[in-house]
């Protein structure tokens, strides 16, 4: 189960653990467990006592890094620094320990991309997801979270390819793929529900899922530790 940009929403954290817990067998997190929500040092627990790996994010850097913030937008570097003052001794030790890429047994995992994962990128346009896709050994698969949206890509026979993550997708054992599984607690492809993937190693397969979970309970926490309206409002959108 691969789940991404949490960032501190226990209500939307809660809901895909839930959903999850008679099918997964084990779980990973592609980075950005803090920032933004008002939950950190709970959401950073719940992982721990779940026993599930994490690679960092930026923002989970960022609290740790400060001077990181310098290209966040007011609202992000507001969060970090809100977000500093709210975390425990053990949550800061479990960000210092954070790596920056996990491989394993044909898979990757990072937060921004696998190319120079902690340079942050965006991986949106063609030519940036196909650098990246040319990065990886034939037949790899990369988990990567940090744009908030759904995506699955494809390098085959020398093209890239955009395909859809409708329905449970069978991949290719000759294609490399970059996989994104959208965001777990901030989406911004304009459904608000939490998303997550559904991973099946031994068949190749991938299945995009969605939840619903409390959005105003989280929004209300949000606006109560006073933090940017802004970051609660996003929520109810999805954007």
């Amino acid at each position: 189960m691969l789940l991404a940009d949490i960032h501190a929403n226990l209500e939307a954290l809660h809901a895909v653990l839930r959903a999850t817990e008679a099918e997964a067998a084990d779980y990973f997190c592609l980075g950005d467990a803090v920032g933004y929500g008002a939950n950190p040092a709970e959401c950073l627990k719940l992982l721990r006592d779940s026993g599930v790996p994490l690679v960092a994010g930026n923002h989970d850097r960022a609290v740790r890094h400060p001077g990181l913030t310098s290209i966040f937008t007011p609202e992000a570097r507001q969060a970090v620094f809100w977000t500093i003052e709210h975390l425990f001794p053990a949550d800061r030790d479990q960000l210092d320990g954070l790596p920056g890429t996990v491989a394993r047994d044909g898979l990757r995992f990072v937060h921004a991309g696998p190319l120079e994962p902690e340079t942050w990128p965006y991986l949106v346009e063609e030519a940036e997801l196909t650098a990246n896709l040319r990065a990886l050994a034939p037949g790899e698969i990369c988990f990567f979270g940090h744009t908030h949206r759904p995506g699955l890509y494809e390098w085959r026979a020398g093209r890239f390819a955009a395909r859809s993550l409708e329905g449970t997708v069978r991949l290719d054992p000759g294609a490399s793929y970059l996989v994104n599984p959208g965001s777990v607690g901030q989406p911004r492809d304009g459904d608000p529900r939490a998303a997550y993937l559904v991973f099946d190693p031994a068949a190749r397969t991938v299945r995009l899922e969605r939840v619903s979970y409390d959005v105003a309970a989280a929004q209300e926490k949000i606006l109560r530790a006073g933090l940017p309206e802004a970051l609660a409002r996003r929520l109810a959108f999805g954007y």
